[in-house]
């Protein structure tokens, strides 16, 4: 799986301190004030285990080598509520933060926290017309409003497939650029996925999920086209109405979901601007983000997901789903018609079926992620997943999770005392009991593993906090304990416009006129048995609240 490397970050930590990374500005404290959402605490790094970084390094490879659960939903703890779709709208929502963010920034904006689908649309399609169907002559390049999408590979789908399971079966669009010319039929050498953020290409789950939202746009540009509106007009009218309701839903379905209630709560209902600060004061996703609470979705991945009830598809585990991108070898692309995903299987959607749940989290593991080398160092050393996750908190020199969970108590403190922020160190960062009961010979060698290395209860990295706070303190693994939502509320309030009131009420707006709270009511509007074309043209047609300024005008890329 694609993620963030260190040298995103402007800085490196040696044995010496922290020190400016090649290339970047030699001002360190300037660098971390504005990617910290505690920059003093920057001033006290973790401490490296034993004598120095190789003492870390080998401590570290024990403790993530025992970070195994054997099962994804083990007997003795109920199935998680939370629906298996979470673990991936998660990483295509923190997907999109960080691409516009980049995209922003090259294109000159001040204003980069954002999330407003630059990752689907990219900038516009007079600027990227190789993601949008190329329209006749006669209708000049304003028409491009249709995204290319991609067939799925039916020759090796079994005979009996009919048709009809087929019928919405797509894949992202590709193509193969190895023999000096770009051939849509080709997939034998280096395919490569058409669509703004090439990291959503990363595994099956992940590009199904962008394909859905390509299947969406194209639907409602057809209704809006079918009805007479002029097609340089459905462009922006469907990317307005599909980015405030994905908004609406980031907000109202996946953070009330991952988030501790008392969390949730302020960053819904109570003084935000007081709590997470004014807008603008954060402009990219803060380091204790980046490193350390977008990291926790890891451990939602099952170690095997039911994809369909296709003929000759069902469960893939995780290595075969990595197997189904264009990014790395065998490339099993375009994937094969029997592997497209069931929604059902993983979102609460209206035909009744019950999806399949998230892991909880904690720090027990599918294997695949603990234990195979599917993430790389800086120097190239190859190295897992979970490894990597913690290994960073010392090679950027983050502050404890002890000293990040006290600075957020004393925050709220003030105004917000009814909330509780524990502290966890010592025996409280050895597996909890439930999780011990389950996972019992993981859990004896994680904790055999854990006091060899008594530093690590005391000073946990930031990354393995979360882990641990979640299955202690919210609601054994269910969501993100106090630290880890705080930090998430911090840099999603920003994000999505709330700690200055940005656009958050015209988001509201739309998406309530529509009917859409959740991400299972914004794909509900590709069923047609649901939702007629009529309906839907209906709902296109509503116009929000005078007043509202609306996210393309206020970047530049699109008209209102």
């Amino acid at each position: 799986m694609r993620h963030g490397n260190s040298f995103d970050c402007p800085w490196s930590r040696s044995t010496t301190g922290i020190q400016p990374r090649e290339g970047a500005s030699a001002d360190v404290r300037t660098a971390i004030t504005r990617t910290c959402l505690f920059p003093d605490l920057m001033d006290q790094p973790i401490a490296w285990l034993g004598t120095g970084p190789d003492d870390t390094r080998a401590a570290l490879e024990a403790i993530t080598d025992s970070m195994v659960g054997g099962s994804d939903e083990p007997m003795g703890l109920p199935p998680n509520p939370v629906p298996a779709g979470y673990t991936y709208l998660g990483q295509f929502i923190f997907h999109d933060m960080v691409f516009s963010r980049t995209m922003r920034k090259h294109l000159g904006s001040e204003e980069t926290l954002t999330l407003d689908l630059n990752s689907v649309y990219g900038v516009a399609p007079s600027f990227e017309p190789h993601l949008y169907e190329t329209p006749d002559d006669s209708a000049g390049p304003a028409a491009r409003c249709r995204f290319l999408i991609g067939e799925t590979d039916r020759s090796t789908s079994p005979p009996d497939l009919t048709d009809a399971m087929a019928g919405t079966a797509r894949d992202l669009p590709r193509i193969d650029a190895t023999r000096g010319f770009a051939d849509m039929r080709g997939i034998a050498g280096r395919s490569e996925p058409i669509v703004a953020d090439p990291r959503n290409d990363d595994h099956l789950v992940l590009s199904q999920l962008h394909c859905r939202f390509l299947q969406l746009h194209n639907r409602m540009a057809d209704v809006l086209l079918a009805r007479g509106l002029a097609a340089d007009s459905v462009f922006p009218t469907v990317r307005r109405f599909i980015t405030r309701c994905f908004r609406h839903a980031v907000l109202h379905d996946y953070l009330r979901h991952m988030m501790d209630p008392a969390i949730y709560a302020l960053l819904v209902d109570g003084n935000r601007t007081a709590l997470f600060g004014a807008a603008g004061s954060l402009q990219t996703a803060p380091v204790e983000f980046t490193f350390g609470t977008a990291r926790f979705g890891h451990a939602m991945i099952r170690s095997e997901y039911l994809i369909n009830q296709l003929p000759g598809g069902g469960k893939a585990d995780v290595g075969l789903m990595l197997q189904m991108s264009s990014s790395r070898a065998p490339r099993r692309v375009p994937i094969p018609t029997h592997w497209s995903v069931n929604w059902s299987n993983f979102l609460t959607l209206s035909d009744g079926t019950g999806p399949q749940p998230a892991r909880r989290i904690s720090p027990f593991m599918n294997e695949t992620l603990a234990r195979r080398p599917l993430a790389v160092d800086d120097d190239g050393t190859p190295m897992s997943i979970v490894f990597q996750d913690l290994w960073r908190c010392y090679l950027l020199g983050l502050p404890s999770g002890q000293d990040i969970a006290a600075e957020i108590a004393a925050r709220l403190a003030p105004a917000h005392s009814a909330i509780r922020v524990p502290v966890l160190r010592g025996e409280a960062m050895l597996p909890p009991a439930k999780f011990a009961a389950v996972y019992a010979y993981s859990a004896r060698a994680l904790t055999n593993a854990i006091r060899a290395n008594p530093a690590f209860m005391t000073a946990t990295p930031l990354s393995y906090y979360l882990l641990q706070e979640a299955a202690v303190l919210g609601a054994d693994g269910t969501h993100l304990g106090p630290v880890g939502s705080y930090i998430l509320a911090h840099t999603m309030a920003h994000a999505l416009g709330l700690a200055g009131q940005r656009f958050a009420a015209e988001d509201a707006t739309v998406a309530e006129a529509a009917g859409i709270a959740s991400f299972a009511d914004l794909f509900g509007l590709l069923d047609r048995a649901r939702v007629s074309d009529t309906q839907l043209f209906s709902i296109l047609s509503m116009r929000p609240a005078a007043g509202g300024s609306g996210h393309h005008r206020r970047t530049g890329t699109t008209g209102t």
